[in-house]
């Protein structure tokens, strides 16, 4: 049951998110880049929202088998979330075309954060992994000591994520070579 109505609302962020079933414009959201908005994580959205939440309707389905865990992020036109058959999707907003589909193995808890054309996402194996927005090509993967299904915020060209090693780590956004690390004492867990 709790798979189902994680499914489902991974589904409605999605459509929701998508802005045109509630009339939002796409440059409205264009700017949906990271988990709950912004690296504050404050779920503060541009715009004055749904005028109404009645007449919701599905626009596109697509099933990966799998529950999907990670919310989504939406940039230009595109929808970038993780699933629990360990792919990361690229889907067309407005039809849900898949534009690419890579697999990073072990099932994808962490939700994705894109900056400067590449998507940070963390993943039950142990690794942070860089993708091209655009291709899905790997930039570059990191290696933590254990899963990571914190979500990355991505600030001022640092990657910062947590790791269930009990550590935070700060990465740098285009090398993905290690700047710090901090040690927490416990595991991190979803965010």
């Amino acid at each position: 049951m709790r798979r189902s109505m994680t499914l489902i609302a991974a589904l409605i962020t999605c459509l929701l998110l998508s802005g045109s079933l509630v009339g939002l414009s796409q440059a409205e959201t264009s700017d949906i880049s990271i988990f709950r908005g912004n690296p504050a994580r404050t779920g503060a959205m541009p715009g004055p929202g749904p005028a109404e939440t009645n007449g919701i309707v599905e626009r596109w389905r697509v099933n990966t088998g799998h529950p999907i865990y990670s919310s989504a992020a939406i940039v230009d036109g595109v929808v970038y979330i993780g699933s629990g058959d360990g792919n990361i999707y690229a889907l067309e907003a407005d039809t849900g075309t898949a534009r690419w589909r890579v697999a990073i193995g072990n099932g994808v808890f962490s939700s994705p954060a894109l900056a400067d054309g590449v998507l940070y996402i963390g993943n039950g194996d142990g690794n942070v992994y860089a993708l091209d927005a655009t291709s899905g090509a790997e930039r570059w993967r990191f290696r933590t000591g254990n899963e990571v299904n914190s979500s990355p915020a991505v600030v001022d060209g640092v990657v910062y994520v947590g790791s269930h090693d009990g550590n935070v780590y700060a990465l740098d956004a285009a090398y993905g070579t290690e700047r710090w690390r901090f040690t927490t004492g416990s595991k991190s867990d979803r965010q």
